[in-house]
């Protein structure tokens, strides 16, 4: 199961999206895969996108749960998850609350079961990044 703020379906994130295509893209022959994400865009206005809310949807052979922001919460994700029941459970962000901090915590703490958490802080964590809100991130780490 991966936990990301943008998929497909989002046009303006950027990379972020283009390498969570490339490796769902590789693994999906092999495992199957479970997304979960938001249903708005990366923009100013946070847009919606034109795509079913709150329910599993199929998206080039990937399982994708799109939120809506009304509906977001962590017991949301804790059905979820536990209903899929997922070996591995992978973050694409060590510090978005959604993406990186809530499911890692909720996994740490026995709320959400899984056998693995991969985490891809994307450069996040590098000095130079650490430095730009140090102490928010340093909590979060």
């Amino acid at each position: 199961m991966k936990f990301t703020d943008r998929y497909l379906i989002a046009q303006n994130a950027g990379c972020p999206i283009k390498s969570i295509s490339n490796l769902t893209s590789t693994l999906k022959d092999k495992f199957d895969i479970f997304m979960y994400t938001s249903n708005n865009e990366f923009d100013v206005n946070r847009s919606e996108l034109n795509v079913e809310s709150d329910t599993w949807t199929e998206l080039d052979g990937i399982s994708v749960f799109c939120y809506s922001e009304n509906n977001w919460s962590s017991s949301q994700l804790i059905r979820i998850v536990n209903q899929i029941k997922p070996q591995v459970v992978y973050h694409n962000s060590v510090l978005l609350f959604r993406y990186g901090i809530v499911p890692h915590h909720l996994t740490l703490f026995g709320k959400m079961n899984c056998d693995e958490i991969i985490s891809a802080p994307r450069g996040t964590i590098q000095v130079e990044a650490l430095q730009l809100k140090s102490r928010k991130k340093k909590l979060a780490l």
